[in-house]
């Protein structure tokens, strides 16, 4: 292989590297639209609030959804209100997205 069609091959390797940061799964959309804190209709109990969601599934759920079984195996974020924003710790969404470029203080 001459050194000009390697060079040409890691030029694309790179810019495909690139490209596949900065794809959005496909799921993180729907999570972005998503209200949270309401009060769980399966499970109304007292100060029980939708704050984790189901990526599998793109559910917001209570903690009583996620222990039933149903999303045992699943992906789940949990949201906390910090401050009347809805947001999540920036370690549980690197196992799930690309977060290198995210600036935290």
């Amino acid at each position: 292989m001459s050194s000009t069609s390697r060079l040409v091959k890691d030029e694309q390797v790179e810019k495909d590297q690139v490209q596949q940061r900065n794809q959005q799964p496909e799921w993180l959309q729907a999570f972005l639209e998503r209200t949270f804190f309401d009060t769980c209709v399966a499970h109304p109990i007292r100060r029980n609030e939708l704050n984790k969601y189901c990526i599998n599934c793109n559910a917001s759920a209570c903690q009583y959804c996620m222990s039933s079984g149903a999303h045992r195996h699943h992906r789940v974020l949990k949201i906390y209100r910090h401050v009347y924003k809805d947001v999540v710790s920036l370690g549980s969404m690197e196992k799930y997205i690309d977060c290198s470029q995210i600036q935290v203080c």
